[in-house]
């Protein structure tokens, strides 16, 4: 699978997404991580996430929650485990080893995306998106997937699920900053900003 690479400063703006309307707020991120880029350094939660379930289990009795919760904490125990000479995270070995622990029945969406030097790196199942905000302005979008109306693209055991091969490799050059916002279709909100480092 091919991995879509974007410099956002070759990109036009993109303002689909109102931030400024939709965010009342702004936060500073705290230093969980730091990246080295040329001469300085950028900082970031180390690793966001999101999952989302997918309601209709409701009508089998299946808390749809349960899976995504579970997808959440694989991934959680997934990231906090030894990682490669350079203490990386990739999102997609992340995001295999969360489905492929999982034990109970469901399906969810999901996004998942870090910061290694002054690139993001995501992967994104589902209508799930981030955004990356420059200067008040967004500047790039990631795109959901769907396979019609109010049906997304979700992971989940069984043929009729996606399993992480259909994922979405994305990276995006930020700058110091650039404000990272990502989104579920429910509106829950997770929001970092990129700083220099202390």
């Amino acid at each position: 699978m091919a991995i879509d690479r974007i410099d956002i400063d070759e990109i036009n703006v993109i303002d689909e997404i109102d931030i400024d309307e939709d965010l009342k707020f702004w936060d500073e991120s705290t230093n969980v991580s730091s990246f080295i880029n040329g001469n300085f350094k950028m900082k970031m939660e180390e690793t966001i996430g999101v999952a989302d379930g997918i309601g209709g289990w409701a009508k089998k009795g299946i808390n749809s929650g349960e899976y995504s919760r579970q997808l959440g904490r694989n991934a959680e125990l997934s990231i906090h485990k030894p990682k490669d000479q350079r203490n990386q995270i990739h999102p997609m070995e992340v995001l295999n080893e969360a489905y492929f622990n999982m034990k109970c029945q469901g399906s969810s969406t999901a996004c998942i995306l870090t910061l290694m030097c002054d690139i993001v790196h995501a992967v994104n199942v589902g209508d799930n998106k981030f955004v990356v905000k420059r200067d008040g302005v967004v500047v790039y979008k990631s795109e959901i997937q769907q396979k019609g109306f109010n049906y997304p693209f979700r992971l989940g055991n069984g043929v009729k699920f996606d399993d992480p091969s259909v994922a979405q490799e994305i990276e995006v050059t930020v700058k110091i900053g650039d404000v990272l916002v990502m989104v579920q279709m429910d509106c829950s909100i997770m929001l970092t900003t990129l700083s220099w480092r202390n």
